[in-house]
């Protein structure tokens, strides 16, 4: 549901030092257990994510990729992401009754991380507006646009931490880990009651869409940038009111 022109844009800071619970929780998590050794693993790409807990309906959508989690995993979310999320980051993006529809952990290793270029492809991420924040990451981390090549149509940036980044994430785009340390970074969505409230009504929210070009490229733009008119519901604007600048 992002604007038609947006790739990413920094629109807020805060005091990264309120993730330091989670990095303290983080340095003795197992994230390579013995009985199931990709638990944590996203086929494809090798980045470690949690899908936190963040809504009941989240919890049954993704049941098949958190069914053996540990119950630790509810502790994260509740004790140690929830807070800092609720009552510090969701404020940033000033959007007015606001309902956290996803929040994932995504850890990624060094020099080779490269979550390949994608779109997202579930019914909620058509119409939330997506937040990255970088918990743990380094200068050789980038989020590129629809091209690994500068020169031909790609861009780029760098999300340091305590800066608070809108993404879209309806654009072929991709992170990457050059580095030679680990990258962490907090990924949310958000949108408003109403907006979440209808959803609800016409659609599974964490179901797939169906790609009109029969292809893993886009969802909202055809494969020549132009914007497709299926809106998910005709009587709500495409964009809902959000912060958009520092």
């Amino acid at each position: 549901m992002h604007e038609s022109n947006l790739t990413a844009r920094k629109i807020a800071y805060f005091d990264t030092k309120l993730f330091d619970s989670y990095r303290f929780w983080a340095r003795d998590w197992n994230w390579d257990p013995i009985d199931l050794p990709r638990r944590y693993l996203r086929y494809g790409d090798d980045t470690y994510l949690i899908y936190l807990p963040n809504n009941d309906t989240r919890v049954k959508g993704f049941s098949e990729l958190t069914k053996t989690y540990p119950k630790e995993i509810d502790q994260l979310w509740t004790e140690i992401i929830k807070p800092v999320v609720v009552n510090y980051i969701v404020p940033l993006t000033e959007i007015a009754d606001p309902v956290i529809v996803q929040c994932d952990i995504a850890r990624m290793r060094p020099v080779t991380g490269d979550t390949v270029m994608h779109t997202d492809t579930r019914y909620h991420q058509r119409y939330s507006r997506r937040y990255n924040i970088a918990i743990d990451t380094n200068p050789d981390c980038w989020l590129y646009h629809y091209s690994y090549d500068l020169n031909n149509g790609g861009s780029r940036d760098h999300i340091s931490e305590g800066e608070l980044w809108e993404i879209n994430n309806k654009i072929v785009h991709t992170a990457v880990n050059y580095g030679k340390t680990w990258r962490t970074h907090l990924i949310v969505d958000i949108m408003p009651q109403n907006y979440w409230n209808r959803m609800c009504e016409l659609y599974d929210p964490y179901a797939k869409v169906p790609n009109p070009q029969g292809k893993n490229h886009t969802y909202d733009y055809d494969i020549a940038g132009n914007l497709i008119d299926e809106p998910l519901f005709r009587d709500l604007p495409h964009c809902f009111s959000a912060r958009t600048h520092i």
